[in-house]
C-alpha cells in the first residue's frame, strides 16, 4: 500500500458526533448521536472523543443567525463561555455574508446589530465563522475541517 493511500485511511477512520439536540442533522456515512456538553459536532478517533479540542456550532441560516444577536443571546454566549478551553471553535452559518449584509431589518435587530455581534464573539471567544452557502456546502466544510484535524492534529502527519 502507498504512503498516500496509508495516509488516506488512517484519516478516514474518524467518526463524527453529533449532538442529541440538533435539530436537522447532517447525515454522514460513519457517525454517531450522542450529547455534547457545547457545540453540534465533534470527532471520535479510535474510540476517544475530541470535543474538548474541536467543536462546531452550527447556525442554520440567517434566522438562527439574527437570534442569537437578539433573544437568544444570553444562552448562545453560555455556550461559548463553556467552549473556552476548546483549541478549535467553528460556527459554521449557512448563509452568505452578502445575505447577512443585505437583509432588512429582521425582527427589531438590523444586520449591522448582527454581524457586529458576530465578528464580536469571533474576537472575544476566538471562534472562527464559516458562511456556507447551503446545507450541503456545510457539510462538506464539517467533513473537510474534522478530516484536517484528524491529519494535522491526532496523526500528526505534516
Amino acid at each position: 500500500m502507498n504512503r498516500k493511500k496509508k495516509e488516506e485511511d488512517l484519516i478516514s477512520k474518524f467518526k463524527i458526533l453529533t449532538d442529541t439536540r440538533e435539530q436537522r442533522p447532517y447525515r454522514f456515512p460513519n457517525s454517531k448521536t450522542c450529547t455534547l456538553p457545547y457545540g453540534d459536532y465533534s470527532i471520535e478517533y479510535d474510540g476517544k472523543s475530541y470535543h474538548d479540542q474541536i467543536i462546531i456550532e452550527r447556525k442554520g441560516g440567517i434566522g438562527e443567525l439574527f437570534s442569537f444577536s437578539g433573544s437568544s443571546r444570553d444562552r448562545f454566549v453560555r455556550e461559548l463561555e463553556k467552549m473556552q478551553g476548546v483549541k478549535y471553535k467553528y460556527i459554521l452559518i449557512e448563509a452568505d455574508f452578502l445575505d447577512i449584509v443585505n437583509k432588512q431589518p429582521y425582527g427589531i435587530l438590523p444586520a449591522s446589530t448582527v454581524y457586529a455581534t458576530l465578528f464580536s464573539f469571533c474576537i472575544k471567544y476566538q471562534i472562527t465563522p464559516f458562511f456556507c452557502h447551503n446545507y450541503a456546502n456545510g457539510r462538506q466544510v464539517v467533513y473537510k475541517l474534522f478530516q484536517f484535524f484528524v491529519k494535522y492534529e491526532i496523526l500528526g502527519i505534516k
